[in-house]
């Protein structure tokens, strides 16, 4: 498991870069420092000094022992209603890169307890949003940011599905068979600009 804490931020990283600048899985062994991986991933390794990456791991960390200090009773991590639970994902997906996991170490129960907040803001239709969605979709209510919410909660619980065991976990699979259902559905709605024929918008309903 601590093999898997140390390449967890290449793993992430890899939905993002080329595969042209991988890592082999000759480095991939080797273990190194997440900051270290970092820089082998993106072809990075001369921007900064050896020493210099150990400060950006340095810095992730202290951001985390802060952001760890937000966390609210209820697991969320504080933003306006309408941003949740999209905020709250991107909290626990900022713990998930720096090779912290469920239930594990320092932050285990902080993470579990933030990803039961967003499993609780699932609603009846299979979105997630944490305030009820009515029309209109105006600036910033919750019609408005529904999509970017479901998406990005979506997101997260689909990374920390293989990272949980036992009822949690089968509670993730639920969720997400769910979302999946309702995200298909918005994708397949009429929309009224042919740009956006098989994407999705901001809005709904």
């Amino acid at each position: 498991m601590n093999r898997l804490r140390k390449l967890l931020p290449a793993v992430f990283l890899s939905t993002v870069i080329p595969p042209s600048v991988l890592l082999t899985p000759t480095v991939v062994a080797q273990e190194e420092s997440s900051a270290s991986v970092i820089a082998k991933v993106t072809n990075l390794s001369a921007a900064l000094p050896p020493g210099e990456w150990s400060r950006v791991e340095e810095s992730v960390d202290r951001a985390l022992v802060w952001l760890a200090s937000q966390q609210e009773s209820d697991g969320r991590f504080p933003a306006d209603e309408a941003a949740q639970p999209a905020v709250t994902s991107m909290a626990v997906m900022a713990f998930l890169s720096r090779g912290h996991l469920p239930e594990e170490g320092r932050y285990g129960k902080q993470i579990s307890a933030a990803i039961d907040f967003v499993l609780s803001t699932q609603r009846r239709r299979g979105y997630f949003s944490l305030l009820p969605v009515t029309p209109p979709a105006q600036h910033l209510s919750p019609a408005q940011t529904v999509t970017y919410n479901h998406a990005i909660a979506g997101l997260m619980l689909g990374e920390v599905y293989g990272m949980t065991t036992g009822e949690r976990s089968q509670r993730i699979e639920d969720a997400v068979t769910r979302a999946l259902i309702f995200h298909r559905e918005v994708q397949s709605r009429q929309k009224q600009a042919a740009g956006d024929i098989g994407g999705w918008r901001y809005g709904y309903p």
